[in-house]
């Protein structure tokens, strides 16, 4: 059982060669709902995480018969004997907007949007984080879909923002996002002398301050 709306049953077991076949079904009313699929063995008195598998598991499994394929011999090669399994799914969430590769002005507002595990009716805290370090707490808010960021003036441009999106109350809804850029509201100018004259014109050469890349923990 996986909440008063959604259940999941397992329909057939079948043995092909050394891989084994579960089909399953997942019952959810509201059918908008996506899940993240996990398939566990119970082997005596162990209950393992089997990560040998293909087919309808992880992220944005929706409601509906399915197969999961478990690669038994490779992830067991020597076992025999009888095993049980059981299937998790954990309501999904996931950050939708920044996108990868976003660029962000200073000075202007950015929508921060997120999806799933009925978030829009959770108390959720937003904190900004670079490079895995956490900057600031922007925000907590409830039952919304998303956060209007104004973006500092003063803020250090550059590479490496993330936004995180977290519910202290349920690890389910714990996300970072996609990694984001911060530019320059306005592109700073360096003037060359007071007036550098060619050929009856004034030159302004355009420089941007050198950008000092650091490592992404997140890759």
């Amino acid at each position: 059982m996986v909440g008063q709306a959604q259940r999941i049953s397992i329909l057939e077991t079948r043995v092909e060669g050394d891989t084994l076949v579960l089909s399953y079904n997942l019952e959810d009313a509201p059918r908008s709902q996506a899940y993240f699929i996990q398939i566990y063995a119970l082997r005596g008195n162990d209950t393992l995480l089997l990560r040998e598998v293909t087919g309808a598991v992880g992220d944005s499994i929706r409601s509906g018969t399915h197969e999961i394929v478990w690669l038994a011999r490779k992830e067991w090669q020597r076992f025999r004997g009888k095993v049980t399994f059981y299937i998790k799914a954990t309501p999904y969430f996931q950050i939708t907007k920044p996108l990868n590769d976003t660029i962000i002005k200073r000075g202007v507002t950015f929508s921060v949007q997120w999806y799933g595990s009925n978030s829009q009716d959770k108390d959720l805290v937003i904190e900004l984080y670079r490079y895995g370090a956490m900057l600031d707490t922007l925000a907590q808010v409830s039952n919304v879909t998303g956060f209007t960021w104004l973006v500092p003036d003063k803020i250090d441009p550059g590479p490496g923002y993330r936004f995180r999106v977290s519910d202290p109350s349920d690890p389910g809804i714990d996300k970072y996002s996609a990694a984001f850029t911060i530019h320059h509201k306005t592109p700073p100018i360096t003037y060359i002398g007071p007036a550098a004259a060619v050929a009856g014109g004034l030159i302004w050469l355009l420089l941007r301050k050198p950008i000092e890349e650091a490592p992404d923990p997140f890759k």
